[in-house]
């Protein structure tokens, strides 16, 4: 699936009536990064992948854009990327 044509991307099994009310609060044009917030690694946190997360292209794209930034403290076996995105 191209990037181009997807609104948010999701990592996780949902109750789709719940996902579409929390993102109806949103617009998929903005930087969108919504989950279960957990503080463990580091104080402003990140979304659980455990619990499930959902990021919109926009925030994708930071991602990709500023993530090589970090690439020094990222794990190169793929390792936690729900962690990683929240750097």
């Amino acid at each position: 699936m191209k990037i181009t044509v997807c609104g948010y991307f999701l990592c996780r099994y949902i109750v789709w009536e719940n996902l579409l009310y929390l993102l109806g609060e949103h617009r998929a044009q903005s930087q969108v990064y919504v989950g279960r917030l957990v503080q463990n690694y580091f104080p402003h946190g990140y979304m659980s992948g455990g619990a499930g997360y959902v990021i919109s292209k926009p925030a994708v794209r930071k991602v990709v854009d500023v993530g090589p930034q970090f690439s020094a403290v990222c794990r190169k076996d793929g390792g936690w990327e729900d962690v990683d995105i929240g750097r």
